[in-house]
Parts: structure tokens; C-alpha cells; sequence
């Protein structure tokens, strides 16, 4: 008998949700793509958040820890 594999990948807001069957090998392929789907969410999220925040320049960083 043929092994049947499904998939459905929903994205609601910030939540991933995924449907279907698998094989282990699948699946655990699946739930790194899914982890890495998420941290980019989140990073998305974060980068919006931050848009407007203040910096500091490089040299300004270096000259407060007393590195070059």
C-alpha cells in the first residue's frame, strides 16, 4: 500500500496552524519549517515594533565598551 501524505499550512495572525498526516522523517522536516516560519513572524513583528526606535552609531558603541 502507498503512503498517503496530506498537508495544509493556515496562517491566522501570528499562529501557524498545520493539517495532515505524516511519516516521522516528514514530520520532523515539517516542524523545523514550521519553527523557522514562526522565528521569521516573529522577527517581522519585532522589526515593526522597533522601526521607529532610536539607534546609536557603531563608533559611538565602540567608544562605550572601549573596544578598537
Amino acid at each position: 500500500m502507498a503512503e498517503t501524505t496530506t498537508c495544509g499550512i493556515l496562517q491566522k495572525s501570528n499562529m501557524l496552524i498545520v493539517k495532515g498526516i505524516y511519516n516521522e522523517k516528514e514530520f520532523v522536516a515539517l516542524e523545523k519549517r514550521v519553527e523557522d516560519a514562526e522565528d521569521l513572524l516573529d522577527l517581522h513583528a519585532a522589526q515593526k515594533e522597533e522601526q521607529h526606535s532610536p539607534t546609536i552609531d557603531l563608533s559611538e558603541l565602540e567608544k562605550e565598551f572601549g573596544i578598537h
